[in-house]
């Protein structure tokens, strides 16, 4: 992998949002990212399910996430229970929030621009 494509590669930051997001669901509508901004195809899951239930006021737990993704047999896509439990243990400080955010942002437009580079030297 060039240099280039290491900076868009999957980085920790994904899962550390993601489980402050579990352990803070308040803070999920303040969170202005889509599925499509994350480059693990697991955490577009993910983060799809946990915007779906608190738009509905469903809780946000370990337990509701993992039935939802055990209903929709998406369990096994993010990686099984283990792989979806370890979010618990990867979380940011509640202030390191939008720092999180703007990473992933800015990963999505590193990605994007190499994609469109590389589609237009193809």
């Amino acid at each position: 992998m060039d240099a280039a494509w290491k900076t868009v590669a999957p980085s920790p930051t994904e899962r550390a949002l993601l489980g402050t997001m579990m352990h803070h669901p308040e803070m999920i509508g303040d969170v202005t990212l889509t599925p499509e901004d994350f480059i693990d195809t697991r955490h577009q899951v993910l983060w799809r399910i946990l915007q779906a239930r608190h738009a509905m006021g469903l809780s946000v737990d370990m337990p509701s996430v993992a039935q939802d993704l055990g209903e929709s047999e998406d369990l096994e896509e993010v990686g099984g229970i283990i792989y979806l439990s370890e979010h618990g243990d990867r979380i940011a400080i509640p202030a390191y929030v939008p720092t999180c955010v703007k990473e992933i942002r800015l990963r999505r437009k590193r990605r994007d621009l190499l994609y469109a580079a590389q589609g237009a030297v193809s």
